[in-house]
């Protein structure tokens, strides 16, 4: 009897060890996860990176639900990252400044305002049209075979991005989970 239930408990170890038949999303798709360099403003506050979802399967793949966790779009990032045109901080300080330097602080003021206008609306549109690109949306249907589709997104300095990619298996209409 003790030969029989240790046949049976190591049959039982090596039937959960074995690896199952199941199909896994992995087998259907590939994601792949590489940074972007920032070059405006936006590179204080955010990351970039592009997520590029690739099917090695020789058949369509359906992709049904698509989450970018940590993920912004880049114009929110960019109206996050605006700080105003900067004349308000000038004047805050060339204000009182005047009143202890007889004017000349007003005078200095006077001549750098359109310069820092100018300089900060610059900066601005810099990180707006540099955010464009920063959509954050991946393209759901299908996915042809050997085909490809990219998204890009920013995430908080410090943080990663992390995808929850739901596909439709081909052959059974399962659905398929990878989280990278």
């Amino acid at each position: 009897m003790k030969k029989i239930t240790l046949v049976i408990a190591i049959f039982s170890l090596f039937l959960n060890l074995t690896p199952a038949f199941a199909v896994e999303a992995s087998d259907f798709v590939r994601v792949e996860m590489s940074s972007i360099p920032l070059s405006s403003k936006l590179k204080k506050e955010y990351s970039g990176y592009k997520y590029e979802i690739v099917n090695d399967s020789k058949q369509a793949v359906k992709l049904v639900n698509a989450q970018i966790i940590h993920g912004r779009d880049g114009g929110a990032a960019a109206a996050a990252v605006d700080d105003g045109n900067g004349v308000g901080t000038l004047w805050a300080v060339m204000g009182p400044l005047g009143l202890f330097t007889f004017g000349i602080g007003w005078a200095v003021g006077l001549i750098a305002t359109p310069v820092v206008l100018l300089t900060s609306k610059g900066k601005n549109k810099k990180a707006r049209r540099e955010g464009q690109s920063f959509t954050n949306l991946v393209d759901l249907g299908a996915l042809a075979s050997g085909g490809s589709t990219e998204v890009q997104t920013l995430v908080p300095v410090g943080s990663t991005p992390q995808m929850k990619l739901t596909i439709q298996d081909p052959n059974t209409n399962e659905l398929l989970m990878i989280t990278r």
